[in-house]
């Protein structure tokens, strides 16, 4: 019977730990954030006192998250006056310098949420595949000099731009185009 008492006691504490191991994976690998409904809570919350690349009311926040730890900023963004009230260095650093202007507490937003902004502030938009494809670099004489080189007057550089060094080059394999997306 000792035998049988032993064996489910190391069975319950085994499964226990299989049971928190289980739990504990997820958050270790879970995203930081998703930066699109970021996005959406920092218009919605952030934007009428902070901008992302320069100073208002409030700090910048393009890349608040390089700044400062990740759990001050959750205390900070639920309840800054209790952090100036309690003492903390950094929070009583920002409020002088912004004049001493209270930032609205927003307790309502979860840790998740915060998240979400701190992706959406961190984001940074990967290089174009094309560099320059967009059409406000298309001006007359780029089209001139496509049009003089065999392409139809009606290019666009977002349909043809990834191909024209390689439509130039069959044409006349010395040449390359010196458009403004190439």
């Amino acid at each position: 019977m000792r035998k049988s008492n032993l064996y489910t006691l190391l069975t319950s504490k085994l499964l226990a730990v299989v049971v928190v191991a289980m739990l504990s994976i997820p958050q270790l690998f879970a995203q930081e954030g998703d930066p699109a409904a970021g996005k959406k809570l920092f218009n919605a919350n952030c934007a009428a006192c902070h901008k992302l690349n320069k100073k208002a009311v409030g700090p910048a926040l393009r890349g608040i998250s390089s700044k400062y730890d990740r759990e001050w900023l959750y205390t900070w963004i639920k309840n800054s006056s209790a952090m100036i009230k309690s003492g903390d260095a950094q929070a009583i650093a920002i409020w002088e310098e912004y004049n001493k202007s209270v930032m609205t507490a927003f307790p309502q937003l979860s840790n998740a949420d915060i998240d979400n902004i701190i992706a959406y502030t961190d984001y940074v938009a990967p290089p174009p595949a094309h560099p320059g494809t967009a059409l406000s670099s298309w001006n007359s004489s780029s089209r001139k000099r496509c049009v003089e080189r065999s392409y139809p007057s009606s290019f666009s550089p977002s349909i043809y731009s990834a191909n024209c060094n390689a439509v130039l080059s069959k044409q006349n394999p010395s040449e390359n185009c010196n458009c403004k997306w190439c």
